[in-house]
């Protein structure tokens, strides 16, 4: 029944209208960057020989990891003056993971 009218055969017998405003909703997500709010930066992308990493935070990158597309680790090292050289790889799309003390990140980046 909804209000004083008759559903057909079959139909629930009872239904409730809940009515919500705007105010009333919430929204919740989920951020793709880690609870320190860090902010790196891979350029440029594309690349083709030299690579520079930005962090904008004061944190040190003590470890680049580069994967292929079979997830193999096709260089593993630091950086140096912020950069690494790429030149060696063919080109393709890879996975950057830089790790510091506190934290890890992974960037997609495209060699040309």
């Amino acid at each position: 029944m909804v209000g004083n009218e008759m559903l057909e055969a079959g139909a629930p017998k009872e239904m409730f209208v809940l009515k919500v405003k705007p105010s009333d909703l919430f929204v919740f997500g989920i951020s793709d960057k880690p609870l320190n709010e860090v902010d790196v930066v891979i350029f440029p992308n594309p690349a083709k020989d030299i690579l520079t990493i930005s962090c904008e935070n004061t944190a040190i990158i003590e470890e680049v990891v580069i994967y292929n597309q079979t997830g193999q680790k096709v260089f593993v090292g630091e950086l140096v003056n912020n950069t690494i050289d790429v030149s060696n790889l063919p080109n393709g799309m890879y996975i950057v993971e830089l790790v510091a003390k506190e934290w890890q990140i992974r960037k997609k980046l495209i060699i040309r």
